[in-house]
């Protein structure tokens, strides 16, 4: 048998050797595990060829005979006499970013969809200026976020299932400082204060204190306010149920959102994206408040790790929150370094005029009255070639043999987000014209087609990243259990009992995991002084 030379080196081997482990566990238990295939990279084949063939001497030493010259030995036997023959051997876990192929006849053309999206593409191109080791998705995503801003409600399209607004919720997830997350952010940010400042929702806020906001309710001491504090609050309260956010750290809001005072903050989000008409709550503290023509837009960064309980949470999956998100993460782990080229003057007019003249062209708020939105018509092709669409990816593709189930509410939405999208580029290039109303042509819609294609597949990849930050999450809390219990060492019954939240068969994954990457060491423990099995404990290795 040919092993390393040192035991550190062979436990760390076994790490990937998960299938031999799990049958040696079976043979020492006596069951059969003649069904199962062992690699023939895998460390322990030779070792699981000598249990299999014990004869007097038995599966407990013919293991030990096995392993008799192996540096380590005993922290090896440890491992192996730890597992749980009951317990399904490890898998590679599937990538959930191989995303499935989307069929022919629903992908976009490419040279139809060059001809779309001018001023978007100006746009990336200043901001990638500014912060070029930003992904092109990201400074994408900010662009149809500043449009969808600007729209505020203003653009409807009529189809079969409902009203279609153009408003969209946008979350990066990207490593923090090398990906340039909130430089890239800026960039928009400083855009829509000196464009729309009026539009942008606080930061910070309570549920109550947007409730009022979007309300039209008039803050306290509103009359002691500075006049220009004044009239910004007016033209806020003229757009008061239509509000757009920027938030630089996803999981502060995503946190706070738990707590007491912050009860129904995301249900009530939920319903102000979906731009319900006349939205009621009624609290003891404010009385009966309502929210008429509601729309949110939303641009939100984080981190794997920071979000990685969040994505992980089947709740708000279920409930519909981050379908409704385009999810968007690097397909690199560092990018290309770049220096940003920008001279420091601020965007010209191929960048502000176009959003200038969007958000002019659209009819004006004025409260309490409500703005009827403007109807955006289909050209010729396009409900067919979205039909296609529609159904390649809320049918085709769903199948739950080859698609996570969180990710069939995200396929679901893929076609109305394609349908936003294209309403966005369309009313850019209609604000230039004396055209009644925008038109989406074909090409708008294979443009948008190409964006959400890109959204789709950074979902999967966005899932992966955060599910490998939840586990390694999962690994630090249990070796800072571990660590509690000193050089005693933690039994599984201790460590079952201080992590309730996980299962025992994931808790045990993990252990074999910490043990096999020497976070962790296994000891034996004598029998006691009443007889019965040594116990199994686990402690952090002495340096």
């Amino acid at each position: 048998m040919s092993l390393p030379a040192n035991g550190q080196s062979f436990k760390r081997s076994v790490s990937t050797a998960t299938s031999g482990l799990h049958v040696l566990r079976l043979l020492l238990a006596h069951r059969p595990a003649d069904h199962l295939v062992v690699s023939e990279s895998d460390p322990l084949r030779s070792v699981i060829e000598r249990v299999q063939h014990a004869n007097g001497e038995g599966t407990r030493g013919a293991l030990e005979d096995a392993l008799k010259d192996v540096p380590g030995r005993d922290d090896l036997i440890a491992l192996i006499l730890s597992g749980d023959p009951d317990a399904p051997p490890a898998q590679p876990r599937a990538k959930l970013w191989a995303a499935p192929e989307l069929p022919v006849a629903a992908q976009p053309t490419r040279e139809i969809a060059a001809s779309a999206g001018e001023w978007m593409d100006v746009y990336v191109k200043h901001a990638n200026s500014i912060s070029p080791m930003t992904p092109r998705p990201f400074h994408e995503s900010a662009a149809l976020w500043l449009a969808a801003t600007a729209i505020s409600r203003r653009l409807v399209v009529p189809m079969p299932y409902g009203n279609v607004h153009p408003n969209l919720m946008i979350l990066w997830i990207a490593t923090t400082t090398i990906f340039h997350k909130t430089t890239a952010m800026d960039v928009a940010r400083n855009l829509a204060r000196d464009l729309f400042p009026h539009l942008l929702a606080p930061q910070d806020v309570t549920p109550e204190a947007l409730l009022a906001d979007m309300a039209g309710i008039s803050p306290t001491k509103l009359e002691d306010m500075p006049e220009a504090e004044r009239k910004r609050w007016n033209d806020e309260r003229n757009f008061a149920g239509q509000r757009s956010m920027m938030i630089d750290e996803a999981s502060g809001l995503m946190s706070s959102a738990g707590r007491d005072y912050m009860a129904g903050l995301i249900e009530m989000l939920l319903k102000f994206y979906d731009c319900d008409p006349s939205y009621t709550r009624s609290t003891k503290s404010q009385g009966r408040v309502t929210i008429k023509s509601s729309s949110l837009s939303a641009l939100m960064a984080s981190t794997p790790r920071a979000m990685a309980p969040h994505l992980g949470s089947d709740r708000l999956w279920a409930m519909g929150w981050w379908p409704r998100f385009a999810i968007l993460s690097p397909d690199v782990e560092q990018p290309k370094w770049e220096k940003a080229t920008h001279d420091g003057r601020p965007p010209g007019d191929p960048i502000v005029w176009p959003l200038q003249k969007l958000y002019e062209r659209l009819p004006t708020a004025t409260w309490p009255d409500q703005v009827k939105p403007i109807t955006v018509t289909l050209g010729p092709g396009v409900f067919e070639k979205w039909d296609i669409y529609h159904k390649a990816v809320s049918y085709d593709l769903l199948r739950p043999d080859r698609l996570d189930e969180r990710m069939f509410g995200t396929y679901g939405r893929l076609a109305t987000q394609a349908l936003k999208v294209a309403t966005i580029l369309a009313a850019l290039e209609w604000a230039r014209t004396d055209d009644l109303a925008p038109v989406i042509e074909l090409r708008h819609l294979h443009r948008a087609i190409e964006i959400t294609e890109t959204w789709r597949i950074s979902a999967h990849l966005t899932l992966d990243q955060s599910a490998t930050a939840e586990e390694n999450n999962k690994l630090t809390r249990l070796i800072r259990q571990i660590g509690r219990h000193g050089l005693e060492g933690a039994t599984m019954r201790d460590l079952t009992r201080s992590m309730r939240d996980i299962p025992s068969t994931e808790l045990r994954k993990l252990i074999e995991h910490a043990v096999s990457t020497e976070e962790v060491v296994c000891v034996k423990s004598d029998r006691g002084p009443k007889g019965g099995q040594p116990g199994t404990h686990y402690r952090i290795p002495i340096e």
